[in-house]
């Protein structure tokens, strides 16, 4: 099991900094439980996710009483940046390997063996062991990411600190994200599920499954082969009055399995049933 010790030595010099000079020693407490992973704003219990409200109202009450300063050269903030003062055996404790460009707010854990290229993880965010967040990528405030995904670059993975009760983004264990994706409004992506590059969902997409017809929205099954579609709305009207007909984006459920470990997805996309 990982030990505190590193996260203590590294909080002391996080809580030197101005911009958290005025901030009350609760929320002090839940930024350092976020920031070592002890808590989460949200955990699953049963198959279900539960939003911890009270941590989220600890993160936004934080803005209201830190003060900006600056906290690096270029960096002007009332959240500092999570590897300041760090050195080497901080990040050897930590087990991470962090690449030139990254940038990780105060409040965001990283587990064992996460690997980060030059991406951006916000406040609240939580990434699991053995996750690669690859480059240009956005990890929101409050974002939950699994064990042993890939995040591919240019990935959006919608942030969400109000409502209180809202639930952010949830990228569960062993999931593929492909590049150009984006997730947000709280949408659910179940263990094993692999995005096609250039998926994007929110609340309201439709997600269908072209073998049985069947429609989700707000969640993508598990192991599910999600690619981009879109689908015809409404039917063209006659004489004067004529429209023509409207495509609207949603994505599709090709297949099911963990497709992106054993089959290609450019042969999956020219399957001809």
């Amino acid at each position: 099991m990982l030990g505190w010790t590193y996260f203590w030595r590294c909080e002391e010099k996080i809580m030197e900094a101005s911009c958290f000079g005025s901030v009350s020693p609760e929320i002090r407490a839940i930024f350092s439980d976020l920031d070592s992973g002890k808590q989460r704003i949200c955990t699953l219990e049963k198959g279900a996710w539960i939003v911890h409200e009270d941590l989220k109202k600890a993160v936004c009450s934080c803005f209201s009483q830190a003060t900006c300063a600056l906290l690096s050269a270029g960096t002007y903030d009332k959240i500092p940046l999570k590897f300041a003062g760090w050195t080497q055996a901080d990040f050897e404790n930590a087990g991470i390997r962090v690449v030139s460009g990254a940038v990780v707010r105060y409040g965001a854990f990283l587990a064992r063996n996460v690997v980060l290229m030059n991406c951006f993880v916000n406040v609240g965010a939580y990434v699991d062991s053995k996750t690669l967040i690859d480059s240009f990528t956005l990890v929101g405030a409050c974002a939950q990411v699994g064990k042993n995904c890939h995040i591919s670059a240019h990935v959006v993975l919608g942030g969400v600190l109000e409502p209180l009760n809202a639930r952010p983004v949830i990228i569960e264990d062993d999931c593929f994200v492909g590049a150009h994706c984006s997730v947000v409004e709280g949408v659910r992506v179940r263990r094993g599920a692999t995005l096609a590059m250039g998926t994007h969902l929110g609340a309201s997409t439709k997600i269908i499954d072209r073998q049985t017809g069947q429609v989700f929205q707000g969640e993508i099954p598990e192991e599910a082969l999600v690619v981009p579609g879109v689908y015809a709305e409404g039917e063209p009207e006659k004489g004067n009055n004529a429209r023509a007909n409207v495509s609207v984006q949603c994505a599709i459920i090709v297949r099911y399995g963990k497709a992106h470990q054993d089959l290609s997805l450019n042969q999956d996309l020219r399957h001809k049933e």
